[in-house]
C-alpha cells in the first residue's frame, strides 16, 4: 500500500475515532527519519520511515524517558503527516493544540 493510499485509511480511521484517548502528533521527515516533538519532555524523539522512505504514519511506542505525567507512555500516539492534519482541520474534526 503506498503511502497516500495509506494515509486516506488512517484519515478515515482518526475521524471516526476522534474523540478516543489516543493522542495525535505530527511528524515530519528529518535525515531520513520521522520526526515527532514531545511536550513533556520538550525534545524531539525519531521513528522509522516507510520502505519507500516517506514518513512513517500509525500508532507508535513513545520513546519518552519521561516516566511521570506522560500520557503517551501509556498509549502511544498516532503519527499523521501534516497533510493529514490539514484534511482534518478541512473537515473540521481535529484541532492541534500546537505541541
Amino acid at each position: 500500500m503506498n503511502n497516500v493510499a495509506k494515509g486516506e485509511e488512517l484519515l478515515k480511521e482518526i475521524s471516526s475515532k476522534i474523540s478516543q484517548v489516543t493522542p495525535i502528533v505530527i511528524g515530519e521527515l528529518v535525515d531520513k527519519k520521522t520526526r515527532v516533538w514531545c511536550p513533556y519532555c520538550k525534545m524531539y524523539h525519531f521513528h522509522g520511515i516507510e520502505p519507500d522512505g516517506t514518513i512513517g504514519i500509525g500508532h507508535r511506542t513513545a520513546h519518552c524517558t519521561i516516566i511521570n505525567e506522560n500520557p503517551f507512555n501509556e498509549s502511544g500516539y498516532i503519527i499523521i503527516t501534516q497533510e493529514i492534519a490539514q484534511e482534518l482541520h478541512k473537515i473540521n474534526k481535529w484541532k492541534h493544540r500546537g505541541f
